[in-house]
């Protein structure tokens, strides 16, 4: 669940990027925003998964007061929400199945349930072919892939996504 409250956020303190945001997402909506270039999609992107501050307002994700984190405690946020960044934040020197695997033990999944669910959400990410595979050799779907399976690994909470399938009609 997500709920946002009177949020503004600024640049600088020049005119607001986003001026009094208010909305409610129950869980299992699916909810996707549109707008023009500028109009503040990203930076509301950025401050609901506390990469960037906001200016006032209330920010909850999964029950975590995402105003009130810092530096030392935003894990608590980003082991709860799934995030599928729009230019793939994967770890470079890792195959497919370490990846996921490496996400796994992050969420604090024990060895057997970690090896289970890896091998499920790699069948069901379509990436089995490709589990021994790194990154310079996948190309933009397989890489939109990667991060989708590894954001649905935290079931627990909820799947923020920048522009999630931009690279996947390609493929």
């Amino acid at each position: 669940m997500i709920k946002v409250f009177n949020l503004y956020k600024s640049y600088g303190g020049i005119s607001p990027v986003l001026l009094d945001i208010s909305f409610d997402i129950q869980d299992g909506e699916f909810v996707f925003l549109t707008g023009q270039s500028g109009a503040g999609k990203t930076t509301l992107f950025k401050v609901l998964f506390g990469w960037e501050k906001f200016d006032r307002g209330q920010i909850l994700v999964g029950g975590i007061n995402v105003g009130k984190l810092n530096e030392k405690n935003l894990y608590q946020l980003r082991r709860k929400v799934g995030i599928v960044f729009q230019d793939y934040k994967l770890l470079p020197k890792k195959t497919v199945l370490e990846v996921v695997a490496f996400i796994q033990q992050i969420a604090g999944a024990d060895m057997n349930t970690g090896r289970t669910t890896t091998g499920k959400a790699l069948k069901h990410g379509g990436l089995v072919k490709r589990k021994d595979s790194d990154p310079p050799q996948w190309s933009g779907g397989e890489q939109e892939r990667v991060e989708i399976t590894t954001a649905k690994l935290k079931d627990q909470g909820p799947i923020l996504a920048h522009d999630p399938a931009v690279n996947l009609y390609s493929e």
